[in-house]
């Protein structure tokens, strides 16, 4: 999951999945104290983290992006990583997780508009 968090990640920085990854190793993986290993099976709870933690990433460390709340339905600060959990895991448990590249085609279409700003 870490590699998919680098593909989000160097898709709006320009740089390959790797070094995408390498600039936050623990992107991507789930839970307090990276407990990745019980959502690592492809459950919508995985492909939520990989944006949630990506959107947050870069809105802190670029300030580009719309935050955890990557789906911009939340209220709240987008810096705080509680924002954006419940919209982004309803989001995904009604997708067929296996279809996570139109999620990235519908940013794509949206042109990450935040990377104009």
């Amino acid at each position: 999951w870490s590699l998919r968090f680098g593909k989000v990640i160097g898709d709006a920085l320009g740089l390959d999945p790797i070094f995408g990854a390498l600039l936050s190793p623990a992107g991507g993986l789930v839970g307090p104290g990276n407990d990745g290993e019980r959502h690592s099976d492809g459950s919508y709870v995985a492909y939520h983290g990989v944006f949630h933690d990506a959107g947050g990433y870069l809105l802190k460390a670029f300030n580009i992006g719309p935050g955890y709340d990557y789906l911009g339905e939340d209220n709240r600060d987008p810096r705080n990583p509680m924002t954006g959990q419940r919209q982004g895991l309803r989001w995904w448990r009604k997708k067929e997780v296996g279809k996570w590249l139109q999620f990235l085609d519908r940013l794509r279409i949206q042109e990450w508009v935040f990377l104009k700003k």
